[in-house]
């Protein structure tokens, strides 16, 4: 990214020694670090103490230390670019270049806080170009942080200043879906499709006004911890338990992962046509978190009519925490459908053990249990959907008796900062995930002869 990043050193400044600093920009290029940082020391040794201590011998480190900083950011090494960055940035604190690199590894290193504030530090210097992109970053950096309203108002002043930013024009046009401001949400979605006519401005505007039509057949309502909206015809039915079970759900589920979100979880509970419309989803589905509008979607269905106030109640928990699980992490660590699945149905409450404990029976006497490096990346909605469901639950409660799972839940917000879940498993179980699925499918072979022997 950082290629075209013109770092402005006079290396070749009358003061300096042409070979010493030919061979010491040859070594930086060649990523020869440690012997570029001897080079540089040893000349220093030769100059006086007057060049040591000015601002040429910084400029010398600052350049020195960006350049290892961009190597251990291609690498993923973001704790130790960060250190780096930051000794670049102590040498040079004016260079514009390296305040704007160090914002950049600030957002990837998910330190959104120290990132807003130094791009507020120096936006106001930037060319037009560069003040548009950072203008923007901000504005999604908020958004990352759950600032919605203060991004939307950068958003809004953006479009006046740059009204052609297609990406500027997509994060706000979804941001008011996240908001639910549908009418704004057209409108921008209209002026998208005018810029740049596209199946995904199309489908956006489409969602837009679903979500319209949608909010003047629902009741809003409000608890302490959700806005609620669900249709008026259902409402007084299921008032009392969808409130009660809602802040019994944020409650124990905020403790759990250590996390509570900023602003109210947006809800809906939606007959099942206008449920499908949204996500084309089938009539067995009992719930959907959605990633990209922050929502939480719970279809009133055969399948799930709110008489069985469990199933309610699982759903709940079950959505809620993937709702969680895509704050905490924003989406990062790779985190395998397996252990997202498995650790939602972990968390409901009225789960049937004995059900489960059949399903896996069934599953190992016909050799049908997942294997090491066969689980599938999506379970879909089929016949097997359900078997896959069950296993990846049961690899949770594995995780959680050898005393990990806990390990893994408190190190969510780490994954923001480049650590993938593969490498937290191996650091806080001691084992990767093929060693995982064998140890479990042992442990499931083990539980099963024991209550076998017991009969």
């Amino acid at each position: 990214m950082y290629r075209s990043i013109l770092f402005f050193l006079v290396l070749s400044s009358p003061i300096h020694s042409y070979t010493m600093l030919d061979k010491f920009k040859v070594l930086v290029e060649k990523k020869d670090f440690d012997n570029a940082r001897k080079k540089l020391e040893d000349y220093l040794k030769t100059t006086s103490e007057g060049f040591r201590n000015n601002q040429n011998a910084d400029k010398l480190f600052s350049y020195y230390y960006f350049h290892l900083s961009l190597h251990e950011w291609r690498r993923g090494n973001l704790k130790i670019a960060s250190l780096n960055m930051d000794r670049a940035l102590s040498k040079a604190p004016e260079n514009i270049e390296i305040q704007k690199a160090r914002a950049q590894l600030y957002i990837e290193s998910n330190q959104l806080s120290d990132a807003q504030q130094i791009i507020e530090s120096f936006i106001t210097k930037l060319n037009p170009s560069d003040r548009r992109n950072f203008n923007f970053k901000l504005a999604t950096l908020m958004i990352k942080k759950e600032m919605l309203y203060e991004a939307l108002q950068i958003l809004r002043n953006h479009q006046l200043n740059f009204p052609k930013h297609l990406a500027a024009l997509i994060e706000l046009a979804n941001l008011y879906l996240k908001l639910e401001q549908y009418q704004y949400a057209i409108d921008t979605f209209t002026i998208l499709i005018n810029l740049e006519p596209s199946e995904q401005f199309y489908e956006g505007l489409r969602k837009a006004k679903h979500g319209l039509e949608v909010s003047l057949r629902t009741v809003h309502s409000y608890s302490a911890s959700f806005k609620i909206r669900i249709e008026g015809e259902h409402f007084e039915n299921y008032y009392p338990i969808i409130f009660e079970e809602l802040e019994n759900c944020s409650s124990e589920l905020n403790a759990i992962f250590g996390y509570e979100p900023r602003g109210l979880v947006h809800i809906l509970f939606l007959n099942n046509i206008d449920f499908q419309k949204w996500n084309h989803l089938s009539n067995y589905v009992r719930g959907l978190s959605d990633g990209a509008s922050w929502q939480i979607r719970i279809p009133i269905n055969r399948v799930q009519n709110f008489k069985d106030k469990n199933l309610l109640i699982n759903t709940l928990y079950h959505e809620y925490s993937h709702h969680l699980v895509r704050l905490i992490t924003k989406g990062r660590g790779e985190i395998p459908i397996w252990f997202h699945e498995g650790l939602a149905k972990f968390l409901e409450p009225n789960r049937d053990h004995d059900k489960e404990a059949q399903v896996l029976r069934k599953l190992l006497e016909i050799n049908q249990l997942f294997k090491p490096g066969q689980i599938p990346n999506s379970f879909g909605m089929h016949s097997k959907s359900y078997e896959a469901y069950i296993q990846s639950v049961s690899i949770v409660d594995y995780l959680n008796k050898v005393k990990c799972l806990d390990d893994l839940i408190a190190s969510l917000s780490e994954f923001t900062e480049g650590t993938k879940f593969s490498d937290k498993l191996i650091e806080k179980c001691i084992m990767n995930e093929d060693q995982l699925i064998d140890q479990w499918t042992k442990s499931i072979q083990k539980e099963i002869t024991e209550k076998n022997s017991e009969y």
